[in-house]
């Protein structure tokens, strides 16, 4: 049996800040009238688990399945009066209908000859990785980790035009990768799907003191979510 390697959980959160009056040199001074604020996060995971599937075996992938054969009787073939057990499979070009009951014959030792192998079915084969375990059922360990990636950016300013009228403006964004379904074999077999969120969040908005006890306050917002396969 193939060595499994451990799967593995990590975790990473980190960002910055940044804030203040707006100051450009020989240009602008916007103490107490201009500021603005900047944050970045990103938030890293991979989070690990293993999934068993079951895959074909060395006599399988060979057209044998003697494996899978039992001596548990369930009936009896009206094609020529034989036994079925449970695991038995049949010639699909011996299909006929006796008595009005449809059955085809059984492969001699449940194997299928390599004459009657399909050149697409062969090629299907391929795209499985071969058995890690004994037995015929989940007989292979495929270890994955769902990784996700979280970035968020915000970006303010706030203009004080007077003691009573103040403008702001926010941005915010965020962009959310992730595994959205059970992790599976990387190719054509079993593929798994990642999916990508990005967010965009704008606000305007403005304050306007009518008085000590009155204020009016107008907020315009704009939101827009593109979800990517």
């Amino acid at each position: 049996m193939n060595s499994i390697p451990k799967s593995l959980d990590r975790r990473n959160d980190y960002g910055l800040t940044l804030g203040g009056p707006v100051r450009i040199p020989y240009l602008y001074n916007g103490m107490n009238k201009t500021f603005f604020f900047f944050s970045w996060e990103q938030f890293r995971q991979k989070q690990g688990g293993v999934n068993n599937y079951t895959v074909p075996t060395a006599l399988q992938r060979q057209g044998n399945f003697s494996e899978t054969l039992t001596t548990t009787a369930i009936g009896t073939n009206p094609c020529d009066g034989s036994t079925i057990f449970q695991g038995q499979i049949f010639d699909p070009s011996t299909t006929q209908t006796i008595g009005g009951e449809e059955c085809r014959t059984a492969f001699p030792g449940n194997i299928i000859p390599q004459a009657d192998f399909s050149a697409v079915g062969q090629q299907l084969l391929t795209f499985y990785p071969a058995a890690q375990k004994s037995g015929t059922f989940l007989n292979f360990a495929f270890p994955f980790s769902f990784p996700i990636l979280d970035t968020t950016t915000t970006i303010r300013i706030d203009q004080n035009l007077s003691a009573s009228n103040k403008l702001y403006f926010t941005y915010n964004s965020r962009d959310n990768g992730r595994t959205s379904t059970t992790p599976r074999f990387t190719n054509p077999a079993l593929a798994g799907r990642h999916q990508d969120f990005f967010t965009h969040y704008i606000r305007v908005g403005w304050d306007y003191s009518i008085s000590p006890t009155m204020l009016n306050h107008f907020n315009l917002g704009y939101n827009r979510t593109n979800s990517k396969t």
